[in-house]
């Protein structure tokens, strides 16, 4: 590879650092780095929380967008996780990266090149501590395949999973920290997370250094866990900040049902009413979805309706 193109590269995410930086304020020491957190949501629609008139209560977000920088526009670099996460994570387009879809990493070999130069590693070399905790998605070892632990990515600390929080975001069992698996633990992934984040700032930062705090958080994508009675006084509108994983309802969904014909047709109409029920409720999922992730300023048409239900071998 030649000089001219590791510069350019380089200079693609000195661009996206600087605009970070920008809008963060300044120590009133002069010359003193500025420290940075990045908080990342997964699956969550544009529309869902309070600063942007969506019905969830999110008081610290409100908060922050109140004093600083609210943007009404923005651009991921994919439509999916990890092809969105490499982007994000180098300034350069996914295929250039080496992760072309979803990871899955017990099937794929495919994960973020170690050739690639990522944020962490621009600041870790200007003197950063450098963190990453949550999910990370761009490939890992943890399923026994050859691929890059993530502090070769830049992150001197982290606390992670390859994937989304298992079995659910309720004691997860999937956290790796520093190269050791941790075990199953007690609480959802948000507050473990956070959690980890306050300890690392109490513990093991040093306090002459910047540091660069990547927080990733699992919510709300599926699988779903919350406490107890959490939202039980809401109303079917408080639920569209997990609109978006219903995303993959709808796409399924938009296709008539089709059964084997050799499947005992007795069965089928005992069940025909629940499962075209289901379809009828595609509609409203898919409207809530549109509705959570529009544009800000823009109106999408919403969903047809529901295909008929069909069996292979009919001509319904």
């Amino acid at each position: 590879m030649s000089t001219d193109s590791i510069y350019s590269r380089l200079a693609q995410i000195v661009i996206v650092l600087l605009t970070t930086l920008s809008l963060i304020p300044q120590s009133p020491v002069a010359g003193k780095a500025p420290n940075v957190v990045l908080l990342l949501a997964d699956d969550l629609g544009s529309k869902d929380i309070g600063c942007y008139g969506g019905p969830v209560k999110t008081p610290a977000l409100d908060k922050l967008a109140a004093n600083g920088v609210r943007f009404t526009d923005f651009y991921s670099g994919a439509p999916v996780c990890s092809t969105a996460r490499a982007t994000l994570l180098t300034g350069r387009h996914h295929l250039r990266t080496g992760i072309y879809t979803v990871i899955q990493d017990h099937m794929h070999h495919m994960h973020l090149l170690k050739s690639e130069v990522t944020i962490a590693e621009i600041l870790q070399a200007n003197g950063y501590d450098t963190v990453h905790l949550g999910k990370w998605h761009v490939g890992t070892p943890f399923r026994g395949w050859k691929k890059p632990w993530i502090d070769e990515h830049g992150f001197d600390y982290w606390f992670a999973t390859d994937l989304n929080a298992a079995p659910s975001h309720r004691n997860p069992k999937n956290f790796w920290r520093n190269r050791e698996r941790v075990g199953e633990l007690e609480g959802y992934a948000c507050q473990l997370v956070v959690d980890e984040a306050i300890q690392w700032l109490d513990e093991k930062r040093i306090p002459e250094k910047p540091f660069f705090l990547n927080i990733w958080f699992h919510e709300p994508h599926a699988p779903l866990a919350a406490p107890d009675g959490t939202g039980t006084n809401s109303s079917f509108h408080t639920q569209s900040a997990i609109a978006r994983p219903f995303s993959r309802v709808r796409m399924v969904m938009s296709r008539p049902i089709q059964i084997p014909a050799d499947v005992n047709r007795g069965e089928i109409e005992e069940h025909r009413l629940d499962v075209q029920q289901i379809l009828e409720s595609r509609t409203q999922i898919a409207q809530r979805w549109a509705q959570s992730n529009m544009r800000l300023s823009d109106e999408l048409p919403l969903a047809k309706e529901p295909a008929p239900l069909g069996i292979l071998g009919d001509q319904a």
